[in-house]
């Protein structure tokens, strides 16, 4: 789902950067630096979507113990702390997911932290429901 179509806004308002299963590698962070000091972005999304096919691969491999081979791996590896943590709280994996990976923005981009120390942006994951087309929130930082 093309994410300027979600929100209604036109192409070239939004800078988006897509991984497989939203995974945080040392490219998207300095892209999203780019966005927050290069291009003055005020709000971070992080978002996850219902029946992501990377998020269900790694939630087999942890499932079945087999991990896969190959630079898939990456992913599965990636994903796994959210596998553990929706089971703790009895959420969905995409849920997890989406806030663990707002989290991590928040944790280690030096733009990110300086932007919120400032109150300067905001960083907001989410999961979009495919289900009934909504988008739920599933962790806020603005700085408070």
């Amino acid at each position: 789902m093309p994410v300027e179509l979600l929100f209604d806004a036109g192409f070239g308002d939004i800078f988006v950067i897509r991984t497989a299963g939203g995974c945080v590698d040392s490219t998207v962070s300095a892209s999203v630096e780019f966005a927050v000091d290069g291009l003055g972005v005020d709000l971070v999304l992080f978002l996850s979507h219902e029946k992501c096919g990377a998020v269900g691969s790694a939630v087999q491999a942890f499932e079945s113990g087999e991990i896969p081979h190959g630079l898939t791996r990456l992913f599965v590896e990636k994903i796994a702390p959210s596998i553990v943590e929706a089971e703790k709280r009895g959420e969905q994996v995409e849920q997890a997911h989406a806030r663990h990976g707002a989290e991590h923005l928040v944790a280690r981009i030096p733009a990110v932290v300086a932007g919120l120390e400032k109150r300067r942006i905001g960083v907001v994951g989410a999961r979009y429901r495919l289900s009934d087309g909504r988008v739920e929130t599933t962790y806020e930082n603005f700085g408070d």
